[in-house]
């Protein structure tokens, strides 16, 4: 079953205060499309919009937890920060 939506933040293997990666083309006028960054903040990522799924996000998604450049977030650590007055 595919997923709606991954909460994820910086893996451990990422350099830098974000990590960012293109999963699909950019759009003229907008250099930002398709690109999503990542950081020490939990980000949701939408996995079932029309680009996600040509792009197959989900899975490379998961090659980069698997690669250690992405970790999931878990529903309890999600609302511990929020409950910590993070995003």
């Amino acid at each position: 079953m595919a997923l709606k939506s991954i909460t994820v933040t910086k893996g451990p293997a990422a350099s830098g205060k974000t990590f960012g990666f293109r999963f699909g083309p950019k759009r003229p006028g907008n250099s930002s499309a398709g690109k999503i960054e990542v950081g020490e903040d939990p980000v949701k990522i939408d996995l079932q919009s029309q680009q996600a799924t040509r792009a197959n996000l989900e899975g490379q998604i998961s090659d980069l937890i698997v690669r250690k450049y992405l970790q999931k977030v878990s529903a309890e650590e999600l609302t511990e920060t929020v409950q910590r007055g993070g995003k």
